[in-house]
């Protein structure tokens, strides 16, 4: 089946945003994950607050792909304090190993 042109940018979204393919004739279910970085930018200690009934692993890591830090987010506040190298970083959030959405994190 071919994918109309206007809908080939919303498909690639969503499989970026979920991570993973259409299995066995079923659509992923696409639930973005609500949660708030603050303060960002920051010095290594910020808070993280996820709105939503579940938990996630999270990976933080430099732009260079090297992994600084893996975190488990609960429902509620997290309080962070990673010691860091200042720079950007991308916050890869997920069920278990699963990654679903990504967040700009910049340490000062």
């Amino acid at each position: 089946m071919r994918i109309p042109r206007q809908f080939q940018t919303i498909v690639l979204l969503t499989l970026l945003t979920t991570g993973s393919n259409t299995v066995h004739g079923q659509e992923p279910e696409t639930v973005p994950i609500e949660l708030n970085i603050f303060p960002n930018p920051n010095r290594g200690t910020f808070y993280i607050t996820m709105h939503s009934c579940e938990a996630y692993y999270a990976k933080l890591y430099a732009l260079d792909g090297k992994l600084a830090s893996t975190l488990y987010l609960q429902n509620g506040l997290n309080y962070i304090s990673i010691d860091v190298p200042s720079g950007l970083y991308i916050l890869k959030v997920g069920e278990e190993e699963e990654v679903s959405q990504h967040f700009k994190i910049e340490i000062k």
